[in-house]
């Protein structure tokens, strides 16, 4: 494997640690940035989380919500930021009721939270939402069933279908891209028309395309991304995550590795949520590769490190994290990534 540098040397202001423990708040993780400097913390496996604001520049909190103690638990399934507001969709059971989902939000600031929407919880297991996120005034969310995307104004009212015409796959709204030739605007309905990329299942955002190639015996894989109409194609070392680049300009990758002969394909542990024990991060913009690598728990190989999680949905992008020493949490801020001049 080519030998990346550590993407904590190569951005360093992208990354900061947070407590995994509060005082009268109990444990915590990441969830998403509320600002450059506030990011949300909250125990979304607990039955009656809190939700605090951090400041990763004084290290201070606030709460912003705490959920009443009661016989129905209220378990944070994602979390998003944007439009001046912070939103979460929460699993919601045990009252003697049938589960359900629920979609509250709140100033990010603070303020009281508000119920936006509530509909069954079958078809919402933790592996079946792909996205949730704050755009254009509503909650957006989709998951991996056909055709399954929904939104309701952030000022509250029905759940609304959001009609994709065959194209299910969707990094960030509004772009959907049906996997092979044709991209589409939920939003407006304009299309546009997918260049071949020649390698293997595609994923679009509304300029570029990233997709593996398929790899030749005794090569290191390679990733193809080039632009929606053909040009721009560039390779670089890594194997597919199936996702779009972030903002038309990061790529997550796994890391590669050459087929064929004696050589051995690690793997990384990756499952829904996560990006599994280590990742490469590539910024089309500068050329730039690095690897995330969180350190390992022991000093034994065979022991894999913390999964490197994703959070939610920002304007900037999600948030990444992974536990680190002390009861704490290594936080990379891919915002923070700096964006130098970079070419539509």
């Amino acid at each position: 494997m080519p030998a990346f540098p550590q993407a904590e040397r190569v951005w360093p202001d992208a990354f900061f640690e947070t407590p995994g423990w509060i005082k009268d708040v109990r444990a915590v993780q990441p969830m998403v940035m509320l600002s450059s400097h506030e990011v949300l913390l909250a125990n979304p496996g607990g039955r009656h989380p809190v939700l605090v604001s951090y400041d990763r520049w004084t290290g201070r909190h606030r709460v912003l919500a705490r959920i009443p103690e009661g016989p129905a638990g209220h378990w944070i399934a994602k979390a998003a930021s944007g439009d001046g507001h912070v939103a979460w969709m929460a699993r919601v059971s045990g009252d003697g009721a049938p589960a359900r989902m629920q979609i509250w939000a709140m100033p990010a600031s603070g303020g009281p939270r508000e119920l936006l929407a509530e509909f069954p919880g079958q078809g919402y297991s933790p592996t079946a939402l792909a996205g949730f996120e704050i755009a254009d005034g509503h909650v957006i969310w989709w998951t991996h069933s056909p055709g399954a995307v929904r939104r309701v104004s952030l000022a509250g009212g029905p759940v609304e279908s959001v009609s994709s015409e065959g194209h299910h796959y969707m990094a960030s709204w509004p772009w959907a891209h049906d996997g092979r030739d044709s991209l589409l605007n939920l939003a407006t309905g304009e299309r546009r028309e997918v260049a071949d990329t020649g390698g293997l299942s595609r994923r679009c955002g509304p300029e570029w395309c990233v997709s593996e190639l398929e790899p030749a015996m005794y090569e290191l894989t390679k990733v193809v991304m080039q632009r929606v109409d053909g040009s721009g194609r560039t390779l670089v070392p890594g194997t597919h995550m199936a996702e779009a680049l972030l903002h038309d300009r990061l790529g997550f990758f796994d890391p590669p590795f050459v087929r064929g002969g004696e050589s051995l394909i690690l793997s990384t542990g990756r499952s829904v949520g996560t990006l599994g024990s280590a990742a490469v991060l590539y910024d089309r913009c500068t050329g730039l590769s690095a690897l995330i690598d969180p350190p390992r728990k022991q000093t034994d190989a065979a022991d894999l490190p913390d999964p490197i999680r994703l959070g939610g949905s920002a304007p900037g992008g999600p948030l990444l994290f992974w536990r680190a020493s002390g009861n704490r949490h290594m936080v990379m801020d891919v915002s923070r990534v700096p964006a130098d001049r970079c070419s539509s």
